[in-house]
Parts: structure tokens; C-alpha cells; sequence
């Protein structure tokens, strides 16, 4: 039986980072001025997309069952030994989101 926690996904061991995200997307849509319907499919979409990393080693492991397990393992020994090397890019993307957001902001005033 394939069990992805605790270390599997790096997620899983930041969960103050995934607070973090997840208060900056709800802040994001409340501030984006939106109505009540658009802010309703925001919020759906984004709730899809943030739990693609949960939900793709669930399915995969219901639809394939045990065929699944190799497949799963190899990509938990992946995250794991590139842990490091997906953070970092990870960090890197929403900072330079966040200072273009900065940026644009002062550029704009």
C-alpha cells in the first residue's frame, strides 16, 4: 500500500506555508472587486488547482489500485531528493509575482 505522508510532497512538511497561500489567494479575490457569483468561481477553481497535488496520487491510486504503487513510489523518491531544488523555485515564482505585484503598484500611483 502506497501512504505519501509525511515527506512525500513538500507541502506536507510546510503546512504554515500552504496557510500563507491560501490566506493570499482569499485575500486576492476579496480585494479583486468581484461580484458575489465571480468570486464564487475564483473560489472553485482555485479549490480544483490547489488540490491537484492531493487528489492526483489519490486517483491515480483508485483508478490503477496497486499498479499505482511504483508509479507513486518513484515520485515520492523524486520530491524527496529534489525537495530543495522545488522550493526554491516555488519561492522564487511568488516572489518575483509579489514584486511585480509591488512594483506595478508604485508605478502606478
Amino acid at each position: 500500500m502506497f501512504y505519501p505522508w509525511p515527506s512525500a510532497w513538500p507541502s506536507a512538511r510546510y503546512p504554515s506555508s500552504n496557510l500563507a497561500l491560501t490566506a493570499g489567494a482569499g485575500i486576492a479575490i476579496a480585494a479583486a472587486g468581484l461580484s458575489t457569483a465571480q468570486s464564487l468561481i475564483v473560489l472553485v477553481i482555485f479549490v480544483i488547482l490547489a488540490s491537484t497535488t492531493v487528489a492526483t496520487p489519490v486517483l491515480a491510486n483508485l483508478v490503477l489500485g496497486e499498479k499505482a504503487t511504483p508509479m507513486l513510489n518513484s515520485w515520492k523518491a523524486w520530491l524527496i531528493h529534489n525537495n530543495a531544488t522545488v522550493m526554491m523555485v516555488l519561492c522564487l515564482v511568488f516572489g518575483f509575482v509579489l514584486l511585480g505585484k509591488g512594483l506595478g503598484a508604485l508605478i502606478g500611483s
